[in-house]
Order: C-alpha cells, then sequence, then structure tokens
C-alpha cells in the first residue's frame, strides 16, 4: 500500500475530522470549534500535524508537540493524538507515523518521547510497545 506521511494543510481538515471521530468514538466533537484549534495550530513552530495519504485520500492523522519540560530535563516530543483509519490498521501506517513523530523529535533534540492512550483502547497499548514505548503513568484530566 502506498502511504506517504507528510505535513497536514488546511484543505485536509474534512478527512482529519472524520478520523478524529474514530479516535474517540461516542464523543461529542464540535466540529467549528476543532477547526479554529486546527487552523490555529497549523502555523505554530510547537504543534505539527501529520497526515498519512493514501491512494484514495487520507488514511492517518497525527498531532505532535514539543516542549521544553522539566522532567526530561530538556525537549520532549509529546504524540497527542494518532490515528489510522480502521480499515488501514496493521498494515504498516501507524509504523509510518511513529518513524514520522520520532525523526522530529530527533531534528528537534528531543531527549523523550510520550504518547498518552486512554485506557480502553488495548490494540493500540500493543502497538505503542512493539514501537519499544513503555507505560510509565496514569494520565489524570479534570474537565
Amino acid at each position: 500500500m502506498g502511504v506517504k506521511v507528510d505535513a497536514a494543510r488546511s484543505e485536509d481538515f474534512p478527512e482529519v475530522f472524520i478520523l478524529l471521530g474514530q479516535l474517540w468514538p461516542g464523543r461529542v466533537l464540535d466540529e467549528k470549534a476543532i477547526h479554529r484549534v486546527y487552523l490555529h495550530n497549523l502555523d505554530s513552530e510547537m504543534k505539527k500535524y501529520y497526515v498519512a495519504r493514501g491512494e484514495n485520500g487520507l488514511v492517518g492523522f497525527m498531532t505532535l508537540h514539543v516542549i521544553t519540560n522539566l522532567w526530561a530535563q530538556g525537549c520532549l516530543l509529546q504524540i497527542e493524538e494518532l490515528v489510522v483509519n480502521e480499515a488501514y490498521r496493521g498494515q504498516g501506517v501507524g509504523r509510518q507515523m511513529i518513524d514520522q513523530a520520532l525523526a522530529l523529535g530527533e531534528e528537534r533534540g528531543c531527549c523523550t518521547v510520550e504518547v498518552t492512550s486512554a485506557f480502553h483502547r488495548a490494540e493500540a497499548h500493543r502497538f505503542y510497545e512493539s514501537c519499544g514505548f513503555k507505560k510509565a503513568a496514569y494520565h489524570f484530566i479534570r474537565e
């Protein structure tokens, strides 16, 4: 399967929004609010959006955030969102996206890369572990 991972563009948003629905099933998504954030972050030096482009459109999306962090004692790369279309999982697309993330982390001098994944996403946990990530913490939120 010919997939290319590259920087997201503003015109990718409709397909990105569909992928986010697969990442967060059951969550009510405010398309206008997400679109505003998406457009704002496209111009950010600290946030980077990447997409996996297949022959028939987008098959993956990823958000990366580069920060300096005391715990990491330097630059930390956070993978905030990573989703591969359900029909394309298990075909190496996620691995290509992780490789892109690691390349950006290396380019920016990051000493640590972290990813958060919801408890119920057991397949994603196995995938991240196969990419060399280790379970290290719980992630707490409050809305």
